[in-house]
């Protein structure tokens, strides 16, 4: 662990507001906005719709194919839009630290929370080398993998899949504008799951909401 944390330092020192510069919200909310036309779409008529979704299709495709003709990075391409480096400004520090205590505890791990408690986790250590006094991994499926062990991202990945799964029936049974809503919040939700904290703290909009 000495060497990772020295490695993880190595790359810390270019940034003192590490984890602070987010763009999280604004990707979210682009992300979340882009099935509306296609909902609309399907509420106006389905063959439209079903245009719609083959123009996407031709329009994949063909990215798919100039991203691998021209050899293009399209991951730093995004993170260079973005103003990221590597890193994503030090969230995939925390994940070695993470991941590192999941496989310490794989199979009920720590309690909720409990790993930022324990005197036996690297958690000063992780403190130091972030230089941030920080309670969570930026990652909700790292963080309820610590927390619960296998079971933790297990059954978060189902929630998120069984209300999408029921959102989206609700709106194919009944397709009115207000039953848009609860599938883009899931989508608004699902982006920061993965670089932030919305749903694994007490009293988060975003669980409440949820729930």
């Amino acid at each position: 662990m000495a060497s990772t944390a020295q490695h993880i330092c190595n790359r810390c020192r270019h940034s003192n507001d590490l984890l602070s510069r987010s763009s999280v919200g604004l990707v979210a909310l682009a992300i979340a906005l882009a099935p509306l036309p296609l909902a609309i779409l399907l509420r106006t008529s389905w063959s439209a719709f079903s245009i719609a979704i083959g123009v996407l299709l031709i329009a994949l495709s063909t990215s798919l194919f100039v991203i691998e003709f021209y050899r293009i990075d399209i991951v730093q391409y995004v993170l260079d839009v973005l103003g990221k480096d590597s890193t994503l400004i030090g969230r995939t520090l925390l994940w070695e630290f993470g991941w590192q205590a999941y496989n310490d505890g794989p199979w009920l791990g720590y309690g909720f929370k409990g790993y930022w408690e324990s005197p036996a986790a690297t958690t000063t250590l992780l403190r130091f080398v972030i230089g941030q006094d920080i309670w969570f991994f930026h990652n909700n499926f790292v963080d309820v993998a610590v927390a619960f062990g296998t079971l933790g991202p297990i059954t978060l990945a189902l929630g998120l899949g069984f209300g999408f799964f029921s959102t989206i029936r609700a709106f194919l049974r009944d397709p009115q504008y207000i039953k848009i809503w609860p599938i883009l919040f899931l989508v608004f939700v699902l982006v920061p799951t993965n670089v932030e904290n919305p749903l694994f703290q007490n009293h988060s909009i975003h669980q409440l909401l949820l729930s």
